[in-house]
């Protein structure tokens, strides 16, 4: 007979139950270890970086920061007409297509001394530090699932946290890093993360409001990291193999209970194809370079391979990769054939539902882009790992555990004994693990001194670059212009000569050539290497502005003056090119068009000290002593702050003399 059941009245939760009380403790547990890991992570990734926080602009950050003019106002956004706003680079720019690191970019150049490297690098080792705790932060979550059956429970904490401590010092993170325009990759690195965390969330949920927090969020990130790099195109498809491998078994699965999420990422592809249906690197990126795509697809089995082997060994690290392409079966197959056994073996492992498998799938997902689409102006290049470094790490922890862990157990892993002392070999084998990994550490950071210490120096970096790739042509023109940046022009002319050898069509290359004959007192010879330089690149406005120098030191002033009109048609704000236009139209008897040419310059670069001597000139020339005067004290406070007394001194001199002269106010 069944028992009357007992009708108990409801247990209820107030602010002091137990239950409560224990969530709140839970939380605030979860919450100082989350902010102590943060700590450790940002202390870390400080004394890395920290020494080389002052390092000098390389590569591609003139193009990027000194010569973009999109990050020179903060308002409007997209622009005013008369220049591109923040959220609107300009086309064949490094941050084309990519308008949120745009943007950061802008706001650094905003409340940051404008090219100033040092609030650029301050907020790129701040994203990698909070990269290396989101890392944290999904690991986690991971071992926690019970597709590992309970075999990292007991450690997931201290596993996460080394994977994310040896993926932060890593030395082939470096480039991303340290190099100020590869914020576009910390950045997308940063939202693929979060986008995985905000899933995970997603999926553990027991709320529809959490679950609804967690989809938008998904989404949004998702959205954003689109704004930052097309390499996010690959995050939905990941998720989707991610939650098919650990989570629901099947993609069927994974789409019936999940199909809001997918959803939801939807406007991140829009996102990525109207930011670049329009070929905003056209020039250097895309089916339409000049390259066969076969030979493209043969050259990046070898890359790829290059990457797995630096990944794991470290060593040497190079600034820009360039050797030659793979256009013959004979030179291809050893390296197609490699790729190809990995391909199928990492079609089983997905096949049979493994962490490796979605590990191998996950680096080539993120790198896909790069390997699919040819680049002509980059081979291959280290901070193309960053976020794919984060699987591998993972694996290479968690894989190291079990392997130490297996050898700790015995033979019989199952036996009651080994079931027993689980806790106990499970605290011994992570000890082990742990500490491997800080020695390994270690030896990254030290890699990581080394490394950093070339960044200081940019010609030490690009003269490391030839050792490993001598037969570089950019290496050897970035050694070139490195020697002219310190005014070494007589130094530089063999690089660039020797670039010229490699790669007879490169226009810029002519151009910085015939700039450093000129300098040394070789007009003459310059003359023909600028022009093929305007030949080669028609648009080109730092030739036409060397060509009319040229001329001028030639004596040929006549000729000089339409290259100068002609360089700035070509490039708004030209500040230089409007100084040597104007020096010359006053030299030519215009002082009042010299007036505007030179005050437009200082409108545009109020910095440009140049301008201000023949200014003077052209306002004594119109017999506007007291402007002149002005003009001369403006000069003296840019000089001063500038850090050129010795120029200050020359219109201090000027201005005693003149002063006198000029009218009462």
């Amino acid at each position: 007979m069944a028992q009357p059941k007992t009708h108990r009245p409801a247990k209820t939760t107030t602010a002091a139950s137990p239950s409560t009380s224990g969530e709140a403790r839970r939380w605030s547990s979860g919450y100082f270890r989350a902010l102590g890991v943060l700590a450790l992570l940002g202390i870390v990734v400080a004394l890395v970086y920290g020494r080389a926080i002052h390092a000098p602009l390389v590569f591609d950050d003139g193009n990027t920061i000194v010569e973009n003019p999109s990050i020179k106002q903060l308002w409007p956004l997209i622009g005013d007409g008369k220049a591109p706003g923040p959220l609107n680079p300009e086309k064949d720019f490094c941050t084309a297509g990519r308008p949120l690191p745009n943007l950061s970019l802008a706001i650094n150049y905003h409340f940051s001394e404008r090219f100033d490297p040092t609030g650029y690098h301050i907020v790129n080792a701040c994203l990698h530090a909070f990269n290396a705790w989101l890392l944290w932060a999904v690991l986690r979550r991971v071992f926690r699932l019970e597709f590992f059956a309970g075999r990292f429970d007991r450690v997931c904490e201290p596993l996460a946290i080394l994977a994310a401590l040896l993926w932060a010092v890593h030395p082939l993170q470096i480039d991303a890093v340290q190099y100020i325009t590869q914020r576009t990759e910390m950045m997308m690195g940063f939202c693929y993360l979060a986008t995985l965390l905000a899933s995970l969330h997603y999926w553990q949920a027991n709320s529809p409001p959490r679950r609804a927090t967690w989809l938008a969020l998904a989404g949004l990130a998702c959205l954003t990291g689109a704004a930052c790099k097309e390499v996010m195109v690959s995050a939905p498809a990941m998720i989707l193999l991610f939650e098919r491998t650990f989570i629901a078994g099947s993609f069927r699965q994974a789409l019936r209970k999940s199909w809001p999420l997918y959803l939801g990422f939807l406007p991140a592809w829009g996102m990525i194809l109207f930011l670049h249906i329009g070929g905003p690197r056209s020039e250097t990126a895309g089916f339409s370079v000049d390259l066969a795509p076969w030979i493209w697809w043969c050259t990046q089995c070898k890359v790829l391979l290059i990457y797995m082997k630096l990944a794991v060994w470290p060593w040497p690290l190079v600034i820009h990769y360039e050797f030659r392409y793979l256009d013959t079966f004979a030179a291809a197959w050893p390296w197609v054939l490699t790729v190809a056994l990995l391909a199928l073996a990492t079609i089983v492992l997905v096949w049979r539902r493994t962490a490796a498998g979605f590990v191998l799938t996950w680096v080539v997902a993120i790198l896909s882009p790069t390997l699919v689409v040819p680049i002509i102006t980059e081979i291959a290049a280290e901070r193309r790992m960053y976020l794919p470094m984060a699987g591998l790490v993972a694996l290479f922890v968690a894989g190291g555990f079990e392997i130490v862990r297996r050898l700790l157990t015995g033979p019989n892993p199952r036996s009651p004994a080994a079931r027993s002392s689980a806790a106990h070999v499970d605290r011994r084998a992570v000890t082990i693990v742990g500490a491997a990994g800080v020695l390994l550490a270690i030896g990254y950071g030290a890699l990581d001194a080394r490394r950093l210490a070339m960044f200081e120096t940019p010609l030490a970096l690009w003269q490391d670059a030839l050792v490993h790739q001598p037969g570089s042509s950019i290496s050897q023109f970035n050694v070139g212009i490195t020697l002219q940046t310190l005014g070494r022009q007589q130094e530089a002319i063999p690089h660039f000569e020797e670039a010229i050898r490699m790669k007879p069509d490169d226009g810029g290359t002519h151009n910085n050539l015939g700039f450093a004959l000129m300098m040394v007192g070789r007009a003459p010879e310059a003359i023909p290497h600028i022009e093929r330089a305007i030949v080669l690149k028609p648009d080109s406005a730092a030739a036409q502005n060397n060509l009319g120098m040229a001329l001028t030191n030639l004596g040929r002033p006549t000729e000089a003056i339409p290259h100068f009109r002609k360089a700035l048609e070509l490039k708004s704000k030209y500040a230089e090119a409007a100084v040597n236009l104007g020096v010359l139209l006053g030299r030519a008897g215009q002082p009042q068009a010299a007036v505007d040419q030179l005050e437009q310059a200082l409108a545009w670069d109020p910095l440009l000290l140049d301008a201000f001597a023949p200014l003077i000139t052209a306002y004594m020339d119109l017999g506007q002593t007291a402007t002149a005067v002005s003009t001369a004290e403006r000069a003296i406070a840019v000089a001063r702050s500038l850090g050129r007394n010795d120029t200050a001194q020359q219109f201090t001199a000027w201005l005693v003399e003149h002063r006198s002269a000029a009218p009462a106010k």
